[in-house]
């Protein structure tokens, strides 16, 4: 009878596995049971599939929902990347205009993830996750755009997108109270992946067992914040309201720049006192916390004289918080 890898000592399949890339691995472990119980239990073969990076899509959310199911390859699963999309994104030089983006993730969407999240709880190898990091990529005519040219298109975009993934996020940890060790939100000293705008931090609910379960362990956290971001312009009429030659409903050009909201409605909108308060609650939440680092960026139409009072009343509050 012709020789068979099943021939080989564990020690030799740990030399062969060494040699093969992810794919090839992936392929050796389906040959037979023996196999992939060799393979599972090899390091080299754990770290090819110990993290995965989801776009947040439809089908990247559902792809992710097999990977993790009881018997596949998700078991190994140690360190997840969501990435949000920011789509139909358009010059940071066009004429300013209100831009119509959600900041919350839809329903299917939480039930995709919090299944994912449920079946790494209980049936991976740790029960949780090393590592959960949460990015951005900026999508245009189908294609990521280069970091090099993020300037280039409206922030907001990655600012909303930024938004939606961190809802989907804290929601599908709180449906499903995976524990997680390290938090990585949008962590960039540039910024390249967006920020969490301070007062989503004071949505979560605080109260929830399973996202007080899930944030207990972490020690280490890493994130981007920035200033409450607000829109500067007056909502524009529906966009399907509009009448002859371009007009909307009250005559106005709908080709001129929309009007600027005053500079006291927008002042208040930065004092909220909610914007302040997130950050405070999310550190005394986290009480294994070993390693901590903030980047915080203060958003270009915030009124300049307010700045300083803004940093330190969120510095104030997280004292207090912490």
């Amino acid at each position: 009878m012709a020789p068979c890898l099943e021939d080989c000592s564990p020690e030799i399949l740990g030399i062969v596995l060494a040699q093969l890339n992810r794919q090839d691995a992936g392929a050796l472990r389906q040959c037979s049971r023996w196999l992939a119980s060799i393979c599972m239990e090899n390091s080299h073969f754990k770290s090819l599939f110990d993290s995965k990076r989801v776009e947040v899509t439809e089908r990247g959310l559902e792809d992710l929902v097999k990977f993790t199911k009881p018997g596949r390859i998700g078991v190994l699963l140690q360190k997840l990347t969501l990435i949000g999309l920011a789509t139909n994104v358009w010059s940071a030089h066009r004429p300013p205009r209100l831009i119509k983006c959600h900041k919350h993730s839809t329903e299917d969407e939480r039930k995709l993830l919090s299944e994912a999240f449920r079946t790494i709880a209980t049936h991976s190898h740790s029960g949780k996750l090393a590592s959960l990091t949460l990015k951005v990529d900026l999508i245009k005519d189908g294609e990521k755009v280069p970091d090099c040219e993020l300037e280039r298109y409206d922030f907001k975009f990655r600012w909303y997108a930024a938004a939606r993934v961190f809802d989907l996020a804290w929601r599908a940890l709180a449906m499903s109270a995976l524990q997680v060790e390290g938090l990585n939100i949008f962590s960039d000293i540039e910024m390249r992946s967006g920020a969490l705008s301070c007062e989503l931090l004071t949505e979560l609910d605080w109260e929830d067992p399973g996202l007080l379960k899930s944030f207990a362990p972490i020690q280490s956290l890493s994130m981007s914040l920035s200033t409450r971001l607000i829109e500067e312009y007056e909502p524009e009429e529906d966009e399907n309201e509009v009448g002859e030659h371009g007009t909307d409903r009250g005559g106005r050009d709908r080709r001129e720049s929309p009007k600027r909201r005053e500079v006291d409605d927008l002042r208040a909108d930065v004092a909220d006192e909610k914007n302040f308060i997130g950050l405070g609650k999310l550190l005394r939440h986290c009480q294994q916390l070993s390693n901590v680092d903030i980047h915080y960026a203060t958003l270009r139409y915030h009124p300049r004289e307010f700045s300083e009072l803004v940093q330190t009343r969120l510095l104030q509050r997280t004292v207090e918080g912490g």
